[in-house]
């Protein structure tokens, strides 16, 4: 891997296996390549022994999954304007393209996000060249629907995509998503049994947002959903819904960080409500961030070892 990029996007997964907890941390190098660190109870932090996940168009979206207790990985960015799946299995050697790949029109600048617990269950959400909010979803085989299919609500261009609820109906997959309209408000798009795709979320957040600002989330429980934002003053912000209620609480900031900067989060399945929250508080190198009791929240680790941060390119 060459130097990290400065503000290089970001996406984490997390599973639990025999080493207890395991958590990857997927970002980019001034060369267009995804790397991975990786971290497991028994080791802690190192680089992980998967390689280089493949190349990508500069500075465009990256998400990353694992299903099966982490025996199946799956990345996917932008390459050539086109979406790419990357695929690495326990019984295979290095990674591999999907079947995604180059499958769906997309937008070159599209920001994406994945969910699902099997790979019958996988949903990749991006931008399509309208600018209309989509997810690709594995039935089989891949098809495409709208998430978000309307010009009085469309998304501004570029939009991060965060995926806020756990929807029942669909085999508790991840369908509901946030994401910024034209306007720099982040609005919250719900899922409905009947298909109507107009259903507003209750997600509101009283700071204010530059265009194209990051946005992550993590949701377990029936009601249990926290926001990571990064707002127009660079700092990485919080929401957390109101347990046994439709209502969000009032958005507070953590911590300052670099102007655009990515932000990643995972919730440790294994030690709810623990949460680990990745961005850049400085250029060319990744920090975390967490809570542990679901409330207060602190710097974990300053920056995540084995990331080339020399020469790092704006």
């Amino acid at each position: 891997m060459q130097a990290m990029l400065s503000r290089s996007p970001l996406a984490a997964y997390s599973f639990s296996n025999d080493e207890g907890t395991n958590i990857r941390v997927c970002y980019q190098d001034d060369h267009g390549n995804i790397g991975q660190i990786s971290y497991d109870d028994r080791q802690g932090w190192h680089p992980g022994t998967h390689g280089v996940v493949g190349r990508a168009d500069l500075n465009t979206g990256l998400a990353a999954i694992a299903y099966d207790s982490g025996k199946n990985d799956r990345v996917y960015y932008i390459r050539g304007g086109k979406l790419v799946e990357r695929c690495h299995d326990k019984d295979k050697r290095g990674w591999y393209n999907g079947g995604l790949t180059g499958l769906f029109p997309v937008a070159h600048y599209t920001q994406l996000a994945v969910a699902g617990e099997s790979f019958s269950t996988l949903r990749v959400y991006y931008q399509d060249r309208e600018n209309f909010v989509r997810q690709a979803h594995w039935t089989p085989p891949w098809i495409q629907k709208d998430l978000l299919h309307s010009y009085c609500m469309q998304p501004i261009t570029g939009t991060s995509i965060a995926l806020s609820c756990l929807y029942q109906k669909v085999q508790r997959t991840p369908a509901g998503a946030i994401f910024q309209l034209h306007n720099s408000q982040l609005r919250e798009q719900l899922p409905t049994e009947a298909g109507n795709h107009e259903k507003k979320g209750s997600f509101e957040s009283q700071l204010l947002y530059n265009p194209g600002a990051s946005i992550a989330c993590v949701a377990y429980g029936d009601d249990n959903r926290k926001v990571y934002t990064v707002d127009r003053d660079n700092k990485l912000c919080v929401t957390d819904s109101i347990t046994g209620t439709n209502d969000w609480g009032e958005t507070k900031q953590l911590t300052t960080v670099i102007p655009q900067s990515s932000v990643a989060a995972v919730m440790i399945s294994a030690n709810l409500p623990q949460v680990r929250i990745y961005t850049q508080v400085a250029p060319g190198q990744i920090s975390e961030w967490g809570t542990d009791d679901g409330k207060n929240y602190s710097l974990m680790r300053a920056q995540l070892p084995g990331i080339n941060t020399v020469g790092y390119r704006w």
